[in-house]
């Protein structure tokens, strides 16, 4: 992003041009126009890419990631025993039964509400 930025500080700083020592190029206007129209271009281009906002959230990925660990605990019978997977057992016994509690307490309130 910087770079693109010092790129087109770059393209529309005056330049110093010495005196010609030859004939005035024919094609001067074209070029002078198609550069101003790659300028243009380079900027809207910027703009885009400055408004772009993420697409994804890491905490988010972090938190599907810890659920789906659930899976690759389960169907690793050998790590189970050996009790590698001890504390994320633990762990997700801990949330289960705060899922559940909870589940529980909602299903009570809307009885008693009925």
């Amino acid at each position: 992003l910087k770079m693109i930025q010092s790129i087109a500080r770059t393209m529309t700083r005056k330049q110093k041009i010495d005196e010609r020592k030859g004939p005035v190029s024919l094609n001067a206007d074209a070029r002078k126009a198609d550069i101003y129209r790659i300028m243009s271009e380079n900027h809207r281009l910027l703009e885009h890419i400055d408004g772009v906002a993420p697409f994804t959230n890491v905490q988010d990925m972090l938190e599907e990631h810890k659920f789906k660990r659930r899976y690759v605990i389960n169907a690793s019978h050998s790590m189970r025993l050996s009790g590698e997977y001890d504390e994320d057992l633990a762990r997700i016994r801990r949330e289960e039964k705060v899922r559940r509690e909870a589940q529980m307490r909602a299903t009570q309130l809307r009885k008693e509400a009925a």
